[in-house]
């Protein structure tokens, strides 16, 4: 059994976001566990996100993809935080698109005895519609056109057709895989899951959590044992008021330092990096907001410096 921590070896290029964790077995034998996102095939949908496991997978910035706001293939549209992900294979099975490649020890997901999408004709069977038309723009905004795989979307033209509706889904061909929920701007659009069809889940000790896994997807998730949760009585205290505090007069010196600073962020936050720290700003997690900084600081450092050498 392994007791050695992963090596994480990542590559990120424009074309391809690479994630890689290379694991040492305690007898020496090298053994490789492989999980690659092709950021040209996500679509956004967000199924691998509602069916981890363990909440290792965050959405990116989809709409703003869809919208033509950001070129696609430059930045993913799913981040995978690679120190909660167990190599559990769900987001490889689910992916309706095929943008995971997972291995593993040398044994990609065909090889694996995982159950399997029935892709034909349909992943999932389910209802899809849109509310508050009259905020809809499809002709300037055409997000949901856009992120379709199935092409499913469609501006009306005939008058007959049209009955009101700006914008029209041809629910025969849909997935209901939900990238257009997550392109809407406006949030308009509602996918609701009633079956997802797959083949025959193995009967291994861990089926409950593929049966588990596969119900989230259709909204049914595994109501929590309350029963042995302690009640917290908050003890009350008397409010003890403090006298305000004297704010000192800043110097010069560190005003001057505080603007150079805030030049330096505003400057990472309008480069590619920066979309990255704006979405953790968003979610509220100050460490991969200062892992992103550092990331940015680090490699405007080394251009520079090949550019004061050269």
């Amino acid at each position: 059994m392994s007791t050695d921590s992963p090596e994480v070896d990542m590559d990120v290029t424009e074309e391809e976001m690479e994630y890689k964790w290379k694991h040492l077995r305690t007898d020496g034998e090298k053994k490789t566990k492989r999980l690659d996102l092709k950021i040209e095939k996500c679509i956004g949908c967000e199924l691998c996100k509602i069916i981890c496991p363990v909440d290792a997978i965050e959405m990116g910035p989809v709409a703003e993809v869809a919208t033509g706001a950001l070129e696609r293939g430059t930045v993913p549209l799913i981040m995978i935080d690679q120190d909660k992900c167990v190599f559990c294979g769900l987001c490889a099975i689910i992916c309706p698109e095929d943008a995971f490649e997972f291995e593993f020890y040398e044994k990609s997901i065909e090889d694996l005895d995982y159950p399997k999408l029935e892709k034909d004709p349909k992943l999932f069977e389910g209802t899809i519609a849109v509310y508050h038309l009259e905020k809809c723009d499809p002709s300037g905004c055409k997000a949901c056109i856009n992120i379709c795989p199935q092409e499913c979307w469609y501006i009306p033209k005939d008058i007959e057709e049209k009955t009101g509706d700006k914008i029209k889904v041809k629910e025969d061909d849909c997935n209901y895989c939900g990238a257009c929920v997550n392109a809407c701007p406006e949030r308009l659009i509602e996918v609701k899951r009633k079956k997802v069809k797959h083949t025959e889940i193995p009967d291994v000790p861990w089926m409950n959590a593929w049966k588990e896994a596969f119900e989230k997807l259709i909204g049914k998730r595994k109501e929590s044992d309350l029963s042995r949760i302690i009640e917290y009585k908050k003890e009350e205290r008397p409010l003890v008021k403090k006298p305000p505090e004297e704010i000192p007069e800043i110097p010069k010196e560190c005003k001057k330092l505080l603007t150079e600073k805030i030049e330096e962020i505003e400057q990472h936050l309008r480069s590619r990096e920066g979309i990255k720290t704006r979405h953790f700003t968003e979610k509220g997690e100050p460490e991969k907001v200062l892992n992103s900084f550092l990331r940015s600081k680090k490699k405007l450092a080394t251009e520079t410096d090949k550019m004061t050498k050269s």
